[in-house]
């Protein structure tokens, strides 16, 4: 029996697999056979139907429906978006922010680390000063007795520019004649 190309035709199959192709090959086996027939027929059939499906027009009411949808899908897109970007703004204002602390404290730290630093120099060169002076102090004893008076007639001074003792101006003028005369 041959086979009808015209059935083929009828079935949506492209005329360009025929039946003695696909049937009466004599070199393929049958497994070989029925494998590439099937793929060929599955693949063109489906590329037909494809082809051949007709377009479907969508009515007025669907397409504003779908445009609505739309519209609210890109709208509320937009509105997340724009809630993540704020986010990431405050995040990012944080971090500056909690850099910035972080920065100030350290810093800080620096100094206090500088300053007591400082102050422990500062405290090691007046006991090396004092050790020094103490030492000169026994070596001369009248330097000690006039930087004595010296700061014993400031001090005089001073409470007598404040007002607070009378008494203090006579101090003042006994121990600037007592230095005047030694």
């Amino acid at each position: 029996m041959k086979a009808n190309p015209s059935l083929w035709k009828m079935s949506g199959v492209p005329t360009r697999i025929c039946f003695e192709d696909v049937f009466l090959r004599p070199k393929r086996s049958r497994k070989e056979q029925d494998f590439e027939l099937t793929h060929e027929l599955l693949a063109t059939i489906a590329t037909h139907a494809w082809i051949r499906r007709p377009a479907q027009q969508p009515n007025e009411h669907e397409s504003q429906q779908s445009n609505k949808h739309k519209s609210q899908q890109s709208s509320e897109r937009e509105s997340q978006q724009s809630k993540e970007r704020e986010s990431q703004k405050v995040q990012q204002s944080k971090e500056r922010e909690w850099q910035k602390q972080e920065q100030q404290s350290k810093e800080r730290e620096s100094q206090k680390a500088q300053q007591s630093k400082e102050r422990e120099w500062q405290k090691q060169e007046q006991q090396s000063k004092e050790r020094a002076s103490g030492r000169s102090r026994r070596s001369n004893p009248k330097s000690v007795s006039r930087r004595r008076r010296r700061s014993n007639r400031k001090s005089a001074y001073d409470e007598w520019r404040s007002g607070r003792c009378e008494s203090a101006w006579l101090r003042w003028s006994k121990a600037g004649l007592r230095s005047a005369s030694a």
